[in-house]
């Protein structure tokens, strides 16, 4: 374990630096102006939000094909992550329509036959601090 405790205020980018000092009365000297972090260090605990998703046949299209427009956003999205998925429960388990969706868009869904005739749709997307925010339909 660290001989250095740390605790940082609130969720942000905090740039750290160590220095060794040398056992002296008076004030330690911090960083001078213009000199950059050794390192940084990332605090996110909050999930992506998921600002829409809305779920409406397709007008014209083909019998029971859907349209998923959905909108998630998090300063630390991942590129390309979204999973779209659906289940006959609200809590799942939950099956991949599809994934590796861009942060905003739009999907046609084509449902097997099989299906019930009611499912929940679910989007979900990770942020690269390994939250995960999720939206379910009604």
């Amino acid at each position: 374990s660290s001989p250095i405790a740390v605790e940082f205020p609130v969720e942000g980018l905090y740039g750290c630096r160590l220095e060794i000092v040398r056992d002296a009365p008076g004030e330690p000297l911090g960083p001078r102006p213009g000199e950059s972090p050794d390192s940084w260090i990332g605090i996110d605990e909050t999930p992506p939000e998921i600002s829409r998703l809305e779920v409406e046949p397709v007008p014209g299209g083909t019998a029971g094909e859907f349209r998923i427009d959905y909108a998630c956003d998090d300063p630390l999205a991942l590129p390309d992550r979204v999973r779209l998925a659906y289940s006959p429960h609200a809590s799942g388990p939950w099956a991949t329509i599809a994934s590796e969706q861009p942060a905003v868009g739009s999907y046609r869904w084509q449902p097997h036959r099989t299906l019930p005739g009611r499912v929940f749709v679910r989007v979900e997307m990770p942020d690269a601090a390994g939250n995960i925010g999720d939206r379910v339909t009604d």
